[in-house]
C-alpha cells in the first residue's frame, strides 16, 4: 500500500488493504478560524458533542483546541474513545475554554482506527447567549 500525505494535511491511500502493516498512521482534519462574525466578542466554549461511528474494534479520537490565532500550542486536549463492533454513539465533553477565536483538530494515531465522524457541535457562551455550531 503506498501512502501519500499532502501539504494541506490529508492522507490518501493508492490501492487497497484491510490492515495497515502493524504502523498506526496519524490522521487529522484542521477546522478554519471560527469567530461567529463576531471576532471582537470574548467567548467561552463550554462543551463539545461528537457523534460518531466505530466500523470495527475501537478507536480514539483526539480533540486539540487552538484559540486567539495561536495554532502551534493546543489550549486544550481532549480524547473521545468509542469500542464495539459498528457502535454509533453520541459523546459530550464538558470543559471550559475562553476565546474570541477558535479552531480545532480532530486525530488519531491509533493502529487499524475505523470510525465516521457524523457531526461535531460545539456550545459557546456569549454574554449569557448560547450559540451552537
Amino acid at each position: 500500500i503506498t501512502y501519500l500525505g499532502s501539504y494541506g494535511g490529508y492522507l490518501y491511500q493508492f490501492g487497497e488493504a484491510t490492515a495497515d502493516d502493524g504502523v498506526a498512521i496519524t490522521g487529522y482534519w484542521t477546522s478554519p478560524w471560527i469567530d461567529f462574525s463576531m471576532p471582537d466578542k470574548n467567548k467561552r466554549i463550554v462543551s463539545s458533542t461528537i457523534l460518531m461511528d466505530t466500523v470495527a474494534g475501537s478507536a480514539s479520537l483526539h480533540l486539540d483546541i487552538y484559540t486567539d490565532w495561536d495554532d502551534t500550542t493546543a489550549i486544550k486536549t481532549l480524547t473521545c474513545t468509542m469500542s464495539g463492533s459498528t457502535n454509533t454513539a453520541e459523546k459530550r465533553i464538558d470543559f471550559t475554554v475562553p476565546c474570541r477565536v477558535f479552531k480545532f483538530k480532530v486525530y488519531t494515531n491509533e493502529l487499524n482506527a475505523q470510525f465516521i465522524i457524523h457531526k461535531m457541535i460545539f456550545s459557546i457562551l456569549l454574554k449569557g447567549v448560547t450559540l451552537v455550531t
